[in-house]
């Protein structure tokens, strides 16, 4: 299924509908969380992401409405951060390109 295909209801064929929410986000604390309890957590979450029929669109869609924390599509917020970047990089370019 690719994004041309994919329902505007695609969560629900998410992977992660029936997995534990938190495994995808920092829990709410001040204490905050560990870098080692945040890196295992989210090494949970990519494995239950790896095989996701929605995964693209999972991760598409982070970008697009500037998630900035959890596990999307697969990728942890540092590697979604990348991809933003990089998706403003490509639309400046694109927006020089057409002026």
């Amino acid at each position: 299924m690719d994004a041309t295909e994919t329902p505007a209801n695609w969560r629900t064929l998410a992977a992660c509908a029936t997995a534990d929410p938190g495994l995808f986000a920092a829990p709410d604390s001040d204490e905050g969380e560990g870098l080692f309890a945040k890196s295992r957590r989210e090494k949970r979450a990519v494995a239950v992401c790896r095989f996701c029929s929605v995964r693209e669109q999972c991760a598409a869609f982070a970008v697009a409405n500037d998630e900035k924390w959890g596990v999307w599509g697969g990728m942890t917020e540092w590697q979604l951060a990348i991809r933003r970047g990089q998706a403003r990089r490509a639309a400046n370019a694109e927006r020089e390109l057409a002026s």
